[in-house]
This record gives C-alpha cells, structure tokens and sequence, in this order.
C-alpha cells in the first residue's frame, strides 16, 4: 500500500516531510507546503468494542476529537475544522444521538467546528458485536512557520493522562476481557490538551516539541530529532488501570512503554528557564517535570533504571 501512497507525493512535499525527519508521513499530522494548513486522520481503535460490550458511546466522540487535536499540536498547529465519518449497522441506532453530543461537546472544547462528515449505513462491513465505527479528520493552522527541535538542557513537562486513552486497547482486552471492575477505567475519554497548548503559546512561551503518548507509546519522543536522547528521572504515580493490568499478566517494561501512556497523555519540550512559568499555566493538567534532553547520536528514551527505549 505504502509503494502507491508514496506516488502521490510531488518533490515539495517529499522534501518538507524529510526536513521533519519524518520516513514515513501516511500515519502523522502534515503540513500543506505553500499554507499554514496541516491535516491528520485518526479513529479509536478497538476501544469500540469495549463502548459496545458495554453499551456507553458517550465516551467515544470525545477519544475521537481528541486524538487528531491533539496530533495536530504536535505539529504547532491548532484545529480549525473537524469532518468526521461514521459507519452504522442500522440506521435507527439508539445511541447515535449519545454519540452525536460527545463529539459536539469534544470539538467545542478542542475549539473548532464540524463542518460535515458522511454517515454510512453499512451492515454487512460491520461485525454483529460492532453495531459503528468512527474516523475523525481535522484540518489545522499553524501558529508558527519554524520548525523547533528539542535542545539539550531543554526540560520534559508531562502532562497526565486519564487512562489508555484511545490506545493499547487489543493488549488491554486480552488481558482483562469485560470485566466490570475495569470497564469505567478503560472507558475514560481521551483528554484534549488543546487548552493546555494555547494557555503557553497565548504567553509565550517558547516550544521546542510537542508529543502525543499514543500507539507506540514513549517511543513516540524519538521523533521529535535525530540528535538527542531524553533522560527521564521523574514519572507519575500509576494509574490503578495500569496495576492492574502489570498484575493480571506478566508484562515486561518494554512492552508496557511502548504500548501505553502509563500515565501521561501529553510532553511538552521547553527551555529549562520557562520551566516555573509552564508549571504554574499547566497546573489544570496536572504537569510533572519528567527530566531533561540530552545530546546524543543516537536518540533514546532513558527511563529512570527501568528501561531504556528503543
């Protein structure tokens, strides 16, 4: 799939997504060359099955929203539209107005419109246990034209998550199945941070990175440069969905980091020197100074003396 994707790219394009030591754009936010407009596409993975065991969708539009708000972020960009696209088996489904309002809710806070979206009754694509699915696009603009990368020195400000958020959930479900201790943890909607952003840009301060803890877990700070690794020397206290899982299943460090979020939904990359000022802004967000940048080579994620990624 990936060989024709790539035709489609023109010489500008491909160039502007080298610069930002991306190898492969089709799975991240991007810029438009020529505008300040970006673009990203995302779903909610198999935590639908769970909103559908469970028959609670209220969740849902929200995890939607704010999984390409906040990769829009990550590419210094705020939302400016949302269109999204939703699969039905039938079209009298009782939970749609549910679904309907938590996406409305979700795109107010991440403060832009829907603009439209297509709502298809498809039956036969879906599973019997599958009554939807749901992919959300967001067009962005960016609020500035440099590219910034993450210096050494620079601090690491996590800010915390409520849960899996959208993410790990196939690792998830094995392990804990329908359970109805569980579920409520697991079905924590996904926090937008788009306010959080906007509270540091509105006084700026300056960013030097910005990355969403999603698929792929803490891995995800590796693509922020190629010439640093980043020590981390403080975390969060465990979320009790995150106990449960490590003692429910013989789960190695590794897998746990580069699955979940453990904790914290949100990094923010800045200058050592705006660390009080940040701290004070984010305090809605719970922020925690995680540690520091460093120079290297080769870019790692040091994790206390747990683990080192990759």
């Amino acid at each position: 799939m990936t060989a024709y994707l790539d035709k489609t790219y023109t010489s500008t394009i491909t160039s502007f997504l080298s610069a930002l030591h991306i190898p492969s754009p089709h799975a991240f936010a991007a810029e438009i060359p020529g505008t300040d407009l970006t673009v990203t596409t995302d779903g909610v993975g198999t935590k639908l099955l769970l909103a559908a065991q469970a028959n609670r969708f209220a969740p849902i539009g929200q995890d939607a929203i704010a999984m390409v708000a906040n990769d829009l972020l990550c590419a210094f960009s705020f939302p400016l539209a949302f269109c999204d696209t939703l699969s039905l088996r039938d079209p009298n489904w009782p939970h749609l107005d549910t679904l309907a309002k938590s996406l409305a809710k979700a795109a107010a806070h991440a403060n832009a419109p829907i603009v439209g979206g297509e709502t298809a009754i498809v039956p036969d694509l879906l599973h019997p246990d599958t009554p939807c699915d749901i992919s959300v696009t967001a067009i962005g603009r960016r609020w500035q034209r440099e590219r910034t990368e993450p210096q050494p020195g620079d601090v690491l400000i996590g800010l915390a998550s409520s849960g899996l958020h959208a993410n790990g959930y196939t690792l998830a479900r094995r392990i804990l199945g329908l359970n109805p201790h569980t579920l409520p943890m697991l079905l924590m909607p996904t926090i937008i941070y788009v306010p959080a952003v906007r509270a540091l840009t509105t006084a700026q301060i300056p960013l030097h990175g910005l990355v969403h803890i999603t698929g792929g877990g803490w891995l995800n700070l590796i693509r922020l440069s190629d010439t640093v690794s980043y020590r981390i020397t403080a975390l969060p206290r465990s979320l009790p969905v995150y106990d449960i899982l490590r003692s429910q299943a013989r789960i190695d460090d590794y897998t746990c980091w580069t699955t979940w979020n453990m904790g914290i939904g949100f990094i923010i990359v800045i200058p050592s020197s705006y660390t009080e000022q940040a701290i004070a802004l984010l305090a809605p967000w719970q922020p925690l100074v995680l540690g520091t940048v460093i120079d290297d080579d080769s870019p790692h994620v040091f994790i206390k003396d747990i683990v080192t990624l990759p």
